[in-house]
């Protein structure tokens, strides 16, 4: 086991660990390894493959699809930056 980062570790992706912010059952706050996967509870770990795309819980979906783990069971990731993963569609025109 490592304490030192290293250059790969500046990218997460999707199933990867990475490290969280977490709180420990005495209240205090812990950084610990996480893979980067959010799953809705209850679900079988099978999930993940079956429906690609569950390790990226969006702000505006957080009281529907991800209201049983939001406020509940997730944790904070530390990051400097963010890049989702969209396709390269092209852009649609704007209205005049």
């Amino acid at each position: 086991m490592r304490t030192e980062p290293k250059e790969r570790d500046e990218r997460i992706f999707a199933g990867q660990y990475c490290p969280v912010l977490t709180m420990d059952s005495d209240g205090d706050l812990v950084v610990q390894p996480m893979r980067y996967q959010c799953r809705p509870a209850g679900k079988p770990a099978f999930y993940d493959t079956r429906f690609p795309g569950t390790y990226n819980a969006r702000r505006d979906n957080l009281n529907g699809f991800w209201k049983g783990q939001f406020g509940q069971t997730h944790a904070v990731v530390m990051a400097i930056g963010f890049f989702e993963n969209v396709s390269k569609r092209p852009a649609l025109p704007l209205p005049v």
